[in-house]
């Protein structure tokens, strides 16, 4: 966060008013590293990952679930030069014919054969999935 919104912050007297602060701030976040920076970073760190992966199993990896879920244009970008065919998300979805090899949705594994019936009947429904999405 950048100094001069953290000092705003400290002064504000209710939530109402830091929220105003967060919103009209020009920057309130902290740029910690330029593009090219971010972009030499997960090269390395996804390169390096199938690297140990590939020299420890013997299997060469073209699958990432990204930690989080968290990923960008950028780094969907990276995963694929590194490799990778395949990104996962953590987007509670059903897989379709139409989705998007770098964006498949997953489903925790549930506990039991009666809650995997239950998620079974809500992601075979396009309607129930729609539904689900908005909670």
């Amino acid at each position: 966060m950048s100094e001069d919104l953290k000092d705003s912050l400290k002064k504000a007297k209710t939530p109402a008013e830091c929220s105003d602060l967060c919103k009209k701030h020009p920057s309130p976040v902290k740029t910690i590293e330029t593009e090219e920076e971010f972009e030499k970073r997960v090269t390395q760190d996804l390169s390096e990952c199938r690297k140990a992966i590939a020299e420890n199993t013997g299997i060469e990896p073209d699958s990432f679930f990204w930690p989080w879920g968290q990923c960008s244009e950028t780094s969907i970008s990276i995963a694929k030069k590194c490799g990778f065919k395949m990104l996962f998300t953590t987007e509670k979805d059903a897989v379709t014919a139409n989705t998007s090899p770098d964006r498949i949705p997953r489903v925790a594994a549930p506990a039991n054969f009666a809650d995997f019936r239950k998620q079974l009947g809500i992601y075979s429904n396009n309607l129930l999935r729609k539904i689900r999405k908005m909670f």
